[in-house]
């Protein structure tokens, strides 16, 4: 009988194990990297040295979870499967990493590039901890966690954790309630929340969503006057809105009459016609003048935009009196653009 051929690869020189590493797939080289040390350390020396993001999307089978790394502006790398859920707990082997013990099992589809670790649920916190400190030794310059969940999945994520980028996607299953995405965030507090579906139920005046510095919502019917005006964080983006050109001109007024700093852009698009000349009735806005600002915004959102939205070359220009704040404003049939200029 042949034996089976095996291939030294920790016994390899460093030139050539890094060579070898470098002719393999990122979900291979980081599955070693939790098991042998070397590999770890040669990896850092492999992957870009961008600012990938630790991001697990739970949004396709409910079963699994799956590791990217998410390098900017939106390339996803699949690294690794996670299954959180077994009936047959007897299969799992016990490991140990970084001193941690758990029970898991390893399955390679053949369907697949991506391999798959099966972990027993008790241990989803644990092993959470496990992978984030693996990535950031192999990606040294890892940004902030990003995760992707929907209504049926949201338990997935390790309460004891920090998020700070969190999207709410679609279920198949039921329909989103504002208060669920709402008790979510209050766990963990993002920096960024995106809610792509429509939401059931109203958002009270103190929403905490109201406070998150960036949040964007795809479905913002239920997101009044009221809410608007209530908005504390930085970045806005509404989508599908019911506001129309009298709330965006009470909206501008507000912002004109107080003295808030903490808002920098806004976003609002519309089903309906916004009216421009009603908007800013009553503003002495003027056009623009490169000698008090540049042609483009410079964007510090955790959002992407299309580049053209940053345009401000034809954007009209108002001056906050009580602190000479300035803001450009972009109003065409269905949308609203409000920038605030950092100086």
């Amino acid at each position: 009988m042949l034996s089976t051929p095996q291939f030294p690869l920790l016994r390899l020189p460093l030139v050539a194990l890094r060579h070898t590493l470098r002719m393999m797939g990122p979900s291979d080289v980081f599955l070693l990297t939790l098991f042998f040390k070397r590999v770890r350390v040669v990896a850092q020396s492999i992957f870009p040295r961008t600012k990938p993001s630790f991001y697990v999307d739970y949004c396709g089978d409910q079963k699994v979870g799956v590791l990217y790394a998410r390098f900017p502006p939106k390339l996803n790398i699949p690294v690794l499967k996670i299954n959180f859920r077994t009936k047959k707990e007897e299969l799992l082997k016990k490991w140990k990493i970084d001193g941690e013990k758990f029970r898991c099992c390893f399955d390679f589809p053949a369907n697949s590039d991506i391999p798959l670790i099966i972990i027993s649920p008790q241990d989803n916190t644990k092993f959470w901890k496990i992978l984030q400190t693996h990535f950031s030794r192999v990606f040294p310059k890892t940004g902030a966690p990003h995760v992707a969940v929907t209504v049926d999945t949201m338990s997935k994520v390790p309460k004891s954790e920090k998020v700070e980028l969190i999207e709410v996607k679609e279920s198949k299953n039921r329909i989103l309630k504002t208060s669920e995405v709402e008790k979510f965030m209050e766990i963990y507090n993002p920096i960024l929340i995106y809610v792509h579906p429509q939401m059931e139920g109203e958002l009270s005046d103190k929403s905490c969503l109201l406070t998150c510095e960036n949040l964007l919502i795809s479905y913002s019917r239920h997101f009044s006057r009221q809410n608007f005006l209530n908005f504390s964080g930085k970045y806005l983006l509404l989508q599908n809105t019911i506001l129309t050109s009298e709330d965006l001109k009470i909206f501008l007024e507000t912002w004109h009459k107080g003295t808030d700093r903490h808002l920098k852009v806004v976003y609002v698009f519309g089903n309906t016609n916004f009216e421009k000349e009603k908007i800013l009735e009553g503003f002495d806005w003027k056009p623009w003048d490169k000698t008090k600002r540049p042609a483009n915004y410079p964007s510090r959102a955790r959002f992407i935009s299309p580049e053209d939205h940053y345009d401000c070359t034809n954007a009209m220009d108002i001056v906050r009196e009580s602190d000479g704040a300035l803001a450009s404003i972009r109003i065409n049939p269905k949308a609203f653009m409000f920038y605030v200029w950092i100086f």
